[in-house]
């Protein structure tokens, strides 16, 4: 809250300095003002998540694209971070050439316009809609900008790039190197990815080919000093937009099995590495997020 405080008069020169005469009879008036608190963050407490926060280190979100819970669970995690006082990077798999569109919505008020000028992004209005431009990414973002605009240390590094690379292999690479800016970027904060949990694996391979170096392996192979978890999302099943093929009628609201009997929430951290996480955080059911621009296609249309 904006404090104004006017003073005029030797009886308001007495209330501010004890003495006066020092005051003159007529003074010009003199406008205090205070700064803007940081507005409270309202964030949910996860159980075991703050271990992993620390000046430097990372965490990476595995996804399934297309979903409401992962991406609201990085918001949540982002405000966690920034109560606990880090600085934090958040590291989309969004093609870098929408940067300075996404800087420009973090630095509004979050008005018509303001969104109308993000939204018009040819990675928003691509015919192919895979789930990273779906209604709860935006609304991550819309997250990250009331933090940056309440005065708290967030900003957004993009890893993806708008042409395609010729194997999947090579734009894991290049996932990789774009995240290992974001650790440049950000020395005494946090790092923390979302990405498609094939990416997040911290060991190279996968279940079609154990030799695959992933996006998380190639990251720490580069930079083994770094200190990086890697969470894979767990949920008991319910509905996502999803893709089959590259194909964009392909994409559409799909029930999703799960594995029935875990927790609606929280996070698990595992002995020892697993299907190339340290442990998994835990959504419940899934609810789809179809795009934010297009509409979307109804199964058999």
């Amino acid at each position: 809250m904006s404090v104004v405080r006017r003073i005029a008069g030797p009886a308001a020169c007495l209330a501010v300095t004890g003495w006066l005469g020092a005051c003159s009879p007529k003074p010009p008036p003199v406008v205090v003002r205070a700064l803007r608190a940081p507005a409270a963050l309202e964030c949910q407490a996860v159980a075991g998540l703050d271990a992993l926060f620390a000046p430097g280190a990372g965490l990476l979100l595995g996804e399934m694209h297309g979903t409401e819970q992962s991406p609201a669970f990085l918001a949540n995690t982002v405000c966690l971070a920034l109560q606990a006082g880090l600085p934090v990077t958040v590291a989309l798999e969004i093609p870098r050439e929408e940067t300075s569109r996404i800087d420009a919505f973090l630095s509004s008020s979050g008005g018509e316009k303001d969104r109308a000028a993000l939204l018009t992004g040819p990675f928003w209005r691509a015919d192919y809609q895979d789930g990273r431009r779906s209604r709860a990414m935006f609304d991550l973002l819309e997250r990250l900008r009331q933090f940056h605009q309440s005065g708290k240390p967030v900003r957004a590094e993009l890893l993806d790039r708008a042409v395609p690379t010729a194997t999947s292999i090579e734009r894991d690479r290049r996932l990789a190197d774009a995240l290992g800016e974001a650790f440049d970027k950000t020395p005494e904060g946090l790092v923390i990815g979302l990405l498609g949990n094939v990416h997040t694996r911290i060991r190279r391979g996968v279940p079609w080919d154990p030799n695959y170096e992933t996006a998380g392996s190639v990251l720490l192979q580069q930079k083994p000093e770094l200190h990086v978890k890697a969470l894979d999302v767990a949920y008991r099943g319910g509905e996502a937009w999803t893709c089959l093929t590259a194909e964009a009628s392909s994409c559409l609201v799909r029930t999703v099995k799960g594995r029935a009997g875990i927790p609606a929430e929280g996070i698990e951290i595992y002995p020892e590495i697993a299907n190339g996480h340290n442990g998994v955080y835990y959504v419940g059911d899934l609810r789809p997020s179809p795009p934010m621009v297009q509409t979307p296609r109804e199964p058999g249309a």
